[in-house]
């Protein structure tokens, strides 16, 4: 076993430019597949005009509401706030990646990605933790909409009066986490390799 061990280690030292090269040809270009698909899954008119309303009306200090009524969330101004840092942080890693794509020896460039991730993956992580609420009520009207008002009181609520900014609900889900941890994991991986090379001249 630690004859297997040391011969990975060997094998590690001895493809270790490759190994560089090959994630930091894969981290931006996935980066970029990530952060593309994302931002098209945003770009319904309609998302995106509600999330204009919902920013200006959450930054200025009001509370969202609907159907014209004041709705008490503080849960889910919170997840608002915190969308837009994820939001912003996809921008970032949109713009790194392809800078890293262009000019690959920019290490600044390798490291705004990597914090670009990282800021990602924690607004993921806080939207999940702190605005479970706040979403599992979104979850509610969306799937009031189908519905008709009931003798329990249940109103339909159109698909425009559904305050929810930009894709708030496209990043709780599943698949999307899991892109953002194996990015993650990519640049963690790939700086840390830069660290390892440190002065080393490189060959990419």
């Amino acid at each position: 076993m630690m004859t297997l061990h040391r011969v990975l280690i060997y094998w590690l030292r001895l493809h270790i430019d490759k190994i560089h090269r090959i994630i930091w040809i894969i981290a931006p270009i996935y980066a970029l597949a990530i952060s593309i698909v994302i931002i098209a899954a945003s770009l319904n008119p309609l998302i995106i005009a509600r999330g204009a309303v919902d920013l200006v009306l959450t930054l200025s200090g009001y509370r969202l509401s609907f159907l014209g009524e004041p709705r008490e969330s503080p849960g889910l101004d919170y997840a608002v706030r915190i969308s837009i840092l994820h939001i912003a942080a996809l921008s970032i890693t949109l713009a790194s990646s392809i800078i890293v794509i262009a000019r690959r020896r920019c290490r600044a460039c390798r490291s705004l990605l990597l914090g670009a991730a990282l800021v990602q993956t924690t607004s993921l992580g806080i939207i999940r933790a702190v605005g479970t609420i706040a979403w599992h009520e979104v979850s509610i009207m969306i799937a009031a909409t189908s519905m008709s008002e009931t003798s329990a009181g249940i109103i339909s609520f159109p698909a425009t009066e559904i305050e929810i900014t930009w894709a708030g609900y496209i990043l709780l889900t599943p698949i999307y986490q899991t892109l953002v941890y194996i990015l993650l994991a990519l640049t963690i991986v790939a700086v840390t390799i830069d660290l390892y090379i440190g002065q080393k001249p490189s060959r990419l």
